[in-house]
């Protein structure tokens, strides 16, 4: 499966995220560069500020809008203390 990996927000996030990229790439999946050649799409989300909440809802219409048939799955705090409100972005599987 070829996987799109974004991260938004603190150190924390991006090691997360690249934590996961090596535990995809060790399962057999391919990391892609961009969004659009992606079959699954992974946000690490942010909520310490409220510019990094709206860059995951943004972020996360713009890649549906370029590649409508990934699944896209949001990680982080974001998407742990505001479920309901992510799950109403366009998009969001």
């Amino acid at each position: 499966m070829r996987i799109y990996l974004h991260s938004i927000g603190c150190r924390l996030n991006q090691s997360e995220i690249e934590t996961m990229g090596r535990q995809l790439l060790a399962q057999g999946h391919e990391i892609v560069a961009d969004s659009a050649s992606a079959d699954k799409v992974i946000i690490n989300t942010c909520a310490v500020t409220a510019e990094a909440a709206k860059d995951a809802r943004s972020k996360t219409r713009r890649i549906h809008r370029q590649n409508g048939t990934a699944e896209i799955l949001l990680t982080g705090c974001y998407a742990t203390i505001a479920p309901d409100e992510l799950a109403a972005v366009e998009g969001v599987g």
